[in-house]
């Protein structure tokens, strides 16, 4: 077990005082201790419920500790938890939700409801990290230029799926710079034919070039700025990866 903050440090103490563990964090035997306690304390919930496989061992403890989980795909189910939990239900824990979700080490966050009822179901939150590039989203975070993440593929309308297929966009990330240059894409939007992303999906492989994002359209009209923009995309299976920096 490694700790490489002072968080982390924080957090195994709590974890140890919460267990009764005779050990501490870096004390030989810490974690098997640590183990063995957790194991005996879900021990009963798990027997209670006749648990007969992993899912519905997750399901009867999620529901004795009143932890609900959610998923995180890209950006707009960030936005959905954002609009849920800290805009909605005012849970401040979520403020941070996008900044620890770039983190490519973070596979998963459990965030306590400040203002959960006794009785609500969902006391605790597990938000599962699956987004397809959280190592690249770390890679704009920190990119020196107003830049952002987009992944694409082809889909239809967002209100007929089936009409209208194109290369349409779904926004991963954008960096501080970029929010206040106003660099964005509205989500589901069209990529031309014209753009490096269109050539690096026909081709099968990689392609950068400058284009005017003015030319990036949805259905209804809508465009983009006219800002000269660079554009790096690349092809992995049936996804496109784009950069996008001024």
């Amino acid at each position: 077990m490694v700790a490489t903050t002072a968080g982390d440090l924080i957090r195994l103490d709590a974890i140890a005082k919460h267990l009764g563990t005779a050990t501490r964090w870096g004390d030989e035997g810490f974690e098997q201790e640590a183990i063995t306690e957790c194991l005996t304390r879900i021990r009963p919930v798990v027997v209670g419920a006749r648990a007969q496989s992993g899912e519905h061992v997750i399901a009867a403890l999620a529901t004795h500790y009143a932890v609900h989980f959610e998923e995180v795909h890209d950006s707009r189910d960030i936005d959905a938890l954002e609009e849920k939990y800290l805009k909605k239900q005012r849970e401040l824990g979520f403020g941070r939700l996008r900044d620890e979700l770039e983190d490519p080490s973070v596979d998963a966050l459990l965030i306590q409801r400040i203002e959960a009822r006794s009785t609500d179901p969902d006391k605790w939150v597990a938000v599962l990290n699956l987004q397809r590039a959280p190592s690249a989203n770390a890679v704009v975070k920190h990119w020196p230029r107003p830049a952002m993440l987009l992944t694409a593929a082809l889909n239809g309308r967002k209100n007929a799926p089936q009409k209208d297929r194109e290369l349409r966009v779904v926004p991963q990330a954008r960096n501080t710079l970029a929010r206040a240059a106003g660099l964005f894409v509205i989500p589901n939007m069209r990529i031309p034919r014209t753009s490096p992303a269109y050539a690096a999906f026909v081709e099968n492989g990689r392609a950068d070039d400058f284009e005017n994002l003015a030319t990036w359209t949805t259905s209804s009209g809508k465009s983009l700025a006219h800002v000269r923009a660079f554009v790096s995309a690349m092809k992995l299976a049936d996804i496109i990866y784009v950069m996008v920096s001024l």
